[in-house]
Formats: C-alpha cells, sequence, structure tokens
C-alpha cells in the first residue's frame, strides 16, 4: 500500500494533500492491533470486569490459560445479532428498549470506564 501511495502521489502530485501515507499508517496500526490478540484476550476481560454486575449485558468469559499468539478462546454463548432485526422482531425482542441499551451500554463505556470496545447485545425478552 505504501508503494502504491509512492506511485499515485508521483502520478498525480496533488494527492499529496491527502497525506496517503499516514493514511495508511493509521491503516497498518489499526489492523496489527486488532490482530494482537493479546491485547484483544486483555481488553475482553476488562469489559467483562466492567460490565460483570450489569442486568442489561453479558461478557463472555476469556479464557487466558489457553491464550496462544494465533487464538484467544472465550466461552460460546446463543445470541441474536444487533443486525439480525428479523430475528429480533420474530423473537420479541422489544426495539425501543434494545435501542436504549445499547445508548446506555455506549456511554457506560466511553464516560464511566473510559474504554471502549464492540459488543455483542445478548439476547433481551
Amino acid at each position: 500500500m505504501y508503494i502504491i501511495a509512492k506511485l499515485i502521489i508521483i502520478i498525480i502530485p496533488s494527492f499529496k494533500r491527502f497525506k496517503l501515507k499516514d493514511i495508511i499508517s493509521e491503516y497498518e496500526r489499526t489492523i496489527l492491533n486488532e490482530l494482537d490478540l493479546l491485547k484483544e484476550t486483555s481488553n475482553a476481560i476488562k469489559l467483562r470486569n466492567n460490565f460483570k454486575n450489569s442486568k442489561i449485558l453479558y461478557i463472555p468469559k476469556v479464557y487466558p490459560n489457553f491464550y496462544k499468539k494465533i487464538f484467544m478462546v472465550m466461552e460460546h454463548i446463543y445470541c441474536i445479532l444487533i443486525n439480525s432485526i428479523r430475528k429480533l422482531k420474530k423473537c420479541g425482542i422489544n426495539m425501543k428498549l434494545l435501542a436504549e441499551y445499547e445508548v446506555q451500554i455506549f456511554l457506560t463505556q466511553v464516560f464511566r470506564d473510559s474504554f471502549f470496545t464492540v459488543i455483542c447485545i445478548q439476547e433481551i425478552y
């Protein structure tokens, strides 16, 4: 990607203003962080601890003793993905309540914990 960015700037000098190298560097950093399963394991444990007493969110348990550089082991849970609208409605999920929970969880992560990560909300009946 760096080579392509260099070539683009040579071919179209006006693209220099887009700072393609900086964009690629940020993308690279983000991808490498996501692939760092030790960091992901740590984040999952932290998130679980942050919400251990929550009545609206369940975070699967992570088994750090089984951590390897190429995989992490978590408790298997059954849930409906947040983007499976038809399934949610079919199961009688209160969509308004689900949206309220999602906002509450997000704000709690950001303002109480100063920590944000993507989560899967368990079934709400």
